[in-house]
């Protein structure tokens, strides 16, 4: 038989405000770019992010900027939110860097007027590779491991080349070219002599 005794005890708790977090973002980019992420906007609630794989370029609380070390190589984008309450929460991305080729071009960056120069790429690649060419004439194709200019105009010309590789992944380098006039040569005197 029961004696009836009974005993309660009774405690209040106090739930905090939590912030969830949630990091939105690309997660397949390349090596070298620059990538925008962001978690939800919220009140009385502070944000610490955390990259490995790149460095934070700017941070708005609920927005960062990241530049991506090369790849290929895994990286992650870590946001911790805490609200004034105490409570925080943590988001983590999963991030997949892939390699970005780095073309070096080789050729004159002085020529005369009226010659023919050869720009190339230092190593050969199986890449996609697009040659552009402003104050000189290509001669031949623009898809290839290098390219002919003939330089026509005296003044301030340029070569550039994209190198793309097989993810899409891409990178172009510039080159200033200086041309020098070339001095057409006169012969003059009589026309017809006896």
């Amino acid at each position: 038989a029961g004696f009836g005794c009974d005993s309660a005890v009774t405690r209040t708790v106090v739930v905090g405000q939590t912030t969830p977090a949630q990091v939105t973002g690309p997660t397949t980019l390349c090596a070298f770019s620059t990538t925008s992420y962001n978690t939800p906007s919220a009140p009385n609630t502070s944000y610490t992010w955390t990259v490995t794989g790149g460095t934070i370029i700017s941070n708005t609380g609920s927005v960062i900027s990241v530049r991506w070390n090369a790849g290929p190589a895994a990286g992650s984008v870590t946001v911790r939110t805490v609200h004034t309450s105490g409570c925080d929460s943590t988001s983590v991305l999963p991030i997949t860097i892939n390699p970005t080729p780095i073309p070096v071009m080789t050729g004159p960056a002085t020529v005369c007027q009226y010659e023919t120069m050869t720009y190339a790429l230092q190593t050969a690649s199986s890449n996609t590779v697009i040659w552009t060419v402003t104050g000189g004439q290509v001669l031949g194709g623009t898809t290839g491991n290098s390219v002919q200019v003939r330089w026509n105009i005296a003044g301030t010309g340029n070569v550039s080349v994209t190198e793309t590789n097989s993810l899409g992944c891409d990178s172009t380098v510039s080159r200033a070219v200086t041309i020098n006039a070339t001095t057409i040569p006169q012969i003059n005197g009589q026309g017809a002599l006896c």
